[in-house]
């Protein structure tokens, strides 16, 4: 099993739908390195313990200005957060949709990966 030039199928396609956008540099690697932020804040601060602190780090709201900007309105965005384990939670009793990422999980084994070819996306220049 040789798959290091594949992390994960549909991540890597989400990650090239991305980075292929129409959007400037600049901005697919701001979205990236937030991304990326928002990862490991919920497969670590957001799996402490199952109170309401964690669970803000495990939850995104895309109708927040600052989501909006960076991951909402880019094309491929929420699907890279989504093969990264957030699931979308429509409506919630605030009528607004998350991404939410689960309790217990510390996400995929090729997790780390993922983090690691963002975080090399955004130091090429």
């Amino acid at each position: 099993h040789h798959h290091n030039l594949i992390i994960d199928e549909a991540f890597d396609e989400a990650f090239m739908i991305l980075v292929t956008s129409s959007n400037d540099e600049s901005t697919i690697r701001n979205t990236l390195s937030i991304m990326r932020k928002l990862i490991i804040n919920a497969t670590t601060k957001g799996q402490l313990k199952d109170d309401d602190t964690a669970e803000k780090f495990r939850r995104v709201r895309l109708s927040n200005p600052k989501i909006k900007a960076v991951i909402t309105d880019i094309h491929g965005a929420i699907d890279v957060m989504m093969t990264c384990g957030f699931l979308l939670s429509e409506h919630e009793q605030d009528g607004e949709t998350y991404l939410v990422y689960p309790p217990c999980s510390m996400g995929h084994t090729w997790l780390s990966m993922a983090l690691k070819k963002m975080e090399q996306y955004c130091k090429n220049e």
